[in-house]
């Protein structure tokens, strides 16, 4: 059985596995990823037309995957900050960003771990990683530019929760504040990703060559590493 993937431009990547044991196309979910098994003696193309017809099933169902909860004892970091939940005298929550740290201060009347806390702080959260994103992507993306020599349109830094970053053919770049949450190798792959798709917009052997040389060859090695990831918190 072999495997290979496949981009789609509202799930994101999807593994497609060839199974000379499946009888139908079927499509599973595991942690996080999608997988779409297609039986040998079907064509890819009509896998990828059963997968775009669930695009809403896929969707939903990856929404109810488990999320982490906030508390004071939760461990959580990005490029730029960490997170320090605590119980405050205030009667509504308080967030403050400081260089490396992230604070809320929680009331204290207040069960930290309600479903309403929990949203609370994760929306707070996320604002605060779409200002660091926003401070901190756009100039890393140029620098790497440079670098490389490629060129680019624009950039922009969104909500994604289906891919870390893309890239139109008419070289407009976006990313997911959601890759403050990788390491600084891995968020540093996927900015050469895109950028790479400013030559290549597709993911040929010619993409991939090309990724490999920005890359010092290790192109296959980070992105297995980012398969642990998700775009979500």
């Amino acid at each position: 059985m072999e495997n290979v993937f496949y981009d789609d431009e509202i799930v994101g990547r999807v593994r497609i596995r060839r199974s000379g044991k499946a009888n139908r196309i079927g499509i599973k979910l595991k942690e996080g990823n999608v997988i779409l098994t297609i039986p040998q003696k079907q064509q890819a193309e009509e896998g990828i037309r059963f997968l775009q017809s669930k695009r809403s099933w896929i969707l939903t169902h990856l929404k109810k995957e488990q999320v982490m909860i906030f508390d004071e004892n939760t461990t959580f970091r990005t490029v730029t900050f960490e997170l320090k939940i605590t119980k405050s005298p205030l009667s509504s929550f308080h967030f403050k960003l400081t260089p490396n740290l992230l604070t809320v201060l929680c009331p204290q009347q207040l069960d930290v771990r309600s479903e309403n806390s929990q949203a609370v702080i994760r929306i707070g959260i996320e604002r605060a990683m779409r200002m660091e994103a926003k401070r901190i992507l756009p100039k890393r993306l140029m620098l790497l530019a440079e670098k490389h020599g490629f060129a680019y349109s624009e950039v922009s830094v969104r909500s994604s929760k289906t891919r870390w970053g893309s890239c139109s053919s008419g070289g407009n770049i976006s990313l997911s504040y959601y890759l403050m949450t990788l390491p600084g190798d891995l968020i540093d792959y996927v900015l050469l990703h895109e950028l790479c798709h400013t030559k290549e917009m597709n993911h040929s052997v010619r993409f991939w060559k090309l990724m490999d040389t920005v890359t010092n060859n290790k192109s296959k090695k980070l992105r297995d590493e980012l398969k642990k990831y998700k775009t979500s918190i």
